[in-house]
């Protein structure tokens, strides 16, 4: 598998490879229009995260839980 973060697109401050994008949007749509707490929003505006090292030239990438967010996320960026 290539690593998909190569192309990870900043368009319009979302930070979102192309095949999630359906499945992110039906996700945060749900929690909009069933009235979920907003803190279980998909974060799209801030760089996907935890990850370390460099993702754009690692020969393998692992994902990991959400770490949370805070509004001082693109402050501290």
């Amino acid at each position: 598998m290539k690593n998909p973060w190569k192309k990870l697109p900043k368009q319009n401050n979302f930070y979102v490879l192309e095949e999630d994008a359906e499945i992110i949007n039906q996700f945060n749509e749900y929690i909009k229009n069933y009235k979920v707490d907003e803190k279980y929003r998909i974060h799209t505006e801030i760089m996907p995260a935890p990850f370390m090292g460099d993702i754009l030239n690692s020969k393998i990438v692992i994902l990991t839980l959400n770490p949370g967010f805070d509004n001082t996320e693109n402050r501290n960026g």
